[in-house]
């Protein structure tokens, strides 16, 4: 079972469509409780969605005028 601030982690990424992705599993270390994870499926990203861009950046190649 994981700790109350690795859920709170959790739920952040879920609120804020937070997805993360890499190609090993992401191990979650709360070094106030001792207690690790695995990130959760649900959290993960596959590789075959769409990249992330971020809104506030226009896009490469892109004039403001």
């Amino acid at each position: 079972m994981v700790c109350e601030h690795l859920r709170q982690l959790y739920q952040l990424c879920l609120d804020q469509k937070i997805r993360l992705s890499g190609s090993d599993l992401i191990h979650v270390v709360c070094h106030q409780c001792g207690r690790h994870d695995v990130c959760p499926s649900n959290l993960r990203d596959d590789h075959d969605d769409e990249p992330a861009v971020a809104s506030h950046e226009p896009p490469a190649g892109k004039s403001g005028s």
